[in-house]
């Protein structure tokens, strides 16, 4: 069998704008031996309140850290590779790496380049102070700039599936520095204020029903702060995620979701939708442990 047949449980976390998901893919039986090997994965999402769009891809080396099949080690995984997430907005190129020492625990680490642009009217964009106004309105008549930058991201994720129902945690720490400058700006990939050299904090629970081994339904809650400007905002929503099963593409998944701002200075009780796609193909041909 190939390492796609094994049951190993991948969370896709994905960050366009204030949306925050977490989804599960999960494949077939357990496979008798697991390989190294390269993998392209790519997701693309898009939101509405506010407008948002990111796509994500990555260039993967994975490799088991154990070939123990039993159900705390048969997902046990490293990997390490190239990452990009791109929106008309901003970009993030730089390197990562996950470690899933045990089926029910991983933690992505990304770090690189960070760039705001103006090439498609969404740039950087400086705010009066952490307590300005910042409703859609009074940010579009900001004037837009380019901006350049590093952020790291420290993603640990805890996940536990029990008969049917599927619950899992995920906490992420990302560190923002913009270069040679030193104020407020407008964080496109929150929508939230922010200082130029800051910390957000993003918490998201989740909860599925797993009907079948192609359909998911449930709820998503998702917290986040930032340390620089004080500002909270919660959300809670519902989703539908779909995993179809293809013979020459890997976890294909598709994701809509909806919901309501629980806590937002500009949002609160307005509602979102979004939806998300993706999948993961092998690069060449795995390499045999030990050869």
């Amino acid at each position: 069998m190939t390492q796609h047949d094994s049951p190993w449980y991948r969370i896709f976390v994905l960050r366009f704008r204030p949306l925050y998901i977490l989804i599960f893919v999960f494949a077939g039986v357990v496979a008798a031996e697991r390989q190294p090997e390269f993998v392209f994965t790519q997701s693309v999402g898009a939101m509405l309140n506010p407008l948002g769009f990111l796509a994500d891809s990555r260039v993967l080396y994975r490799a088991p850290l154990s070939q123990d099949t039993g159900i705390l080690f048969r997902s046990t995984k490293f990997e390490t590779g190239i990452v990009n997430e791109w929106s008309p907005a901003d970009e993030m190129f730089g390197i990562g790496c996950n470690i899933e020492p045990l089926a029910v625990f991983n933690v992505w680490v990304k770090a690189g380049i960070y760039e705001h642009y103006r090439l498609f009217g969404f740039g950087y964009r400086r705010m009066e102070g952490k307590n300005g106004p910042y409703h859609d309105t009074i940010i579009d008549d900001i004037p837009q700039e380019n901006r350049t930058g590093s952020r790291i991201t420290i993603a640990p994720s805890l996940k536990l599936m029990v008969g049917p129902v599927i619950v899992a945690d995920n906490f992420t720490c990302n560190r923002i520095d913009l270069f040679n400058t030193e104020e407020y700006f407008y964080d496109i990939r929150t929508a939230l204020p922010h200082y130029s050299h800051d910390f957000n904090f993003n918490n998201d629970v989740i909860m599925l029903y797993e009907w079948n081994e192609r359909l998911r339904t449930g709820l998503n809650h998702n917290l986040i702060y930032v340390r620089g400007t004080g500002v909270r905002q919660q959300m809670l929503g519902v989703m539908i995620i779909s995993t179809p099963s293809t013979k020459k593409i890997r976890d294909l998944f598709g994701l809509v979701t909806g919901g309501m701002y629980l806590e937002s200075e500009v949002r609160n009780h307005t509602f979102y939708i979004a939806a998300l796609g993706g999948f993961e193909i092998p690069l060449g041909k795995r390499r045999k442990l030990g050869n």
